[in-house]
């Protein structure tokens, strides 16, 4: 374990912009984290000269908006790796918190990870081994750890419908501890961890995946490829076996062709990273009472509205508010505008600042309050 001091952190976020770190270190061993963890440990006499100063924990940096002043405390990023096939048939036990017990048993692959891993990778691999539960999270950025932290989701699924259980290292007791799925308290964008984020770093996490098939198509945009790909198989039937054949093996909902999809889904809706920066979504859908969800239909009857499998209440597509009432795509401050592909996405354009993104999203939190009595909740984490 090496802590460095003073390391810039631009490039170890998808926004790209911020300052340094105060003190910083990699970690790939439960041991190693410790370690980092007593370095700002009073009486450890290992130098630092703030034992209160703060720490934060960076995975793939994809949901971080670090300020341009930088961190004043310990960085400390991730990197414990390995994904393993560990049961075939795997029933629920006993977790060491609570101490738990269930007898449930089902008939699916544990897969576990690393909380360092790269999350793409993971579907990567899900989809190579014929695992079936993670294929519509393709191509979001950041790690494993980050992901069941903030219960990522996107194109009709979420990390919890997966997660088997998780691993995290206590700080106050000094162990690790692993909680079964439903003591992890998942909710939109919301976990256990997340809401205890000062105590309990996730260290390992246990998919529960399936080896039947099981597409899902919820998702109006993904359920339309296919769909429209089909119609098209159908059409091409009446002129040639040959091309029949070849159409029809591209659209058929198979893991590949799933996960193939919702990366050219993402391409159409997310800047490329290579060029501008950005941490996706940068704000939660809001999660309102059926009473609101009611009123705003009936003042724009075209707005459409989502069940969520993980929360009471009814999802409000923030997108659809920025882009078809406040008419808000491409509003920029700065060098940080809202996508024009997607209002949702907040970019930062090469030369940009922290406080060109803070200030943009102020500016749209006001703006949504002031037109729909609806307060806004960052899903990007600010590093403070």
């Amino acid at each position: 374990m090496q802590i460095e001091e003073h390391v810039p952190l631009a490039s170890l976020t998808t926004f790209g912009i911020g300052g340094e770190a105060r003190y910083f270190v990699r970690v790939r061993t439960v041991e190693g984290l410790r370690e980092s963890l007593d370095f700002l440990r009073p009486g450890s006499g290992q130098g630092a000269q703030n034992k209160n100063a703060p720490v934060y924990i960076l995975g793939g940096g994809s949901n971080t908006l670090v300020p341009d002043s930088g961190f004043e405390g310990l960085v400390i990023k991730i990197e414990i790796a390995g994904i393993e096939i560990q049961e075939e048939r795997y029933k629920k036990g006993e977790d060491s918190v609570s101490n738990a017990k269930t007898e449930t048993e089902e008939n699916k692959t544990l897969v576990v990870v690393g909380a360092g891993e790269s999350w793409d990778g993971l579907v990567q691999y899900a989809v190579e081994h014929g695992l079936w539960g993670l294929e519509n999270l393709s191509g979001i950025p950041g790690t494993v750890g980050g992901a069941a932290w903030g219960n990522i989701g996107a194109y009709g699924a979420s990390a919890s419908q997966s997660v088997a259980w998780v691993e995290a290292y206590d700080r106050v007791q000094r162990e690790l501890v692993r909680l079964d799925a439903s003591l992890c308290a998942f909710g939109y964008r919301d976990s256990f961890f997340k809401q205890r984020a000062s105590r309990y770093i996730i260290t390992r996490v246990a998919f529960a995946l399936s080896r039947v098939a099981q597409p899902n198509l919820v998702y109006k945009d993904l359920a339309l490829r296919f769909a429209t790909a089909q119609q098209s198989k159908i059409t091409e039937q009446k002129t040639t076996s040959e091309v029949e054949v070849t159409i029809e093996q591209e659209t058929e909902p198979t893991l590949a062709n799933i996960r193939d999809a919702v990366l050219a889904i993402r391409r159409e809706k997310f800047p490329d990273l290579a060029i501008e920066g950005t941490a996706g979504s940068f704000f939660k859908n809001p999660i309102v009472s059926k009473e609101v969800a009611a009123a705003l239909v009936a003042k724009y009857p075209h707005m459409p509205t989502f069940a969520l499998p993980e929360a009471a209440g009814v999802k409000i597509p923030l997108a659809w508010l920025l882009d078809q009432v406040l008419q808000l795509r491409g509003f920029s401050v700065g060098g940080a505008r809202l996508f024009e592909h997607q209002p949702l996405v907040l970019v930062a354009s090469r030369g940009a600042s922290s406080a060109d993104v803070r200030t943009l999203a102020s500016e749209v939190q006001q703006k949504v309050s002031d037109a729909f009595g609806i307060r806004l909740e960052k899903e990007v984490q600010e590093m403070r």
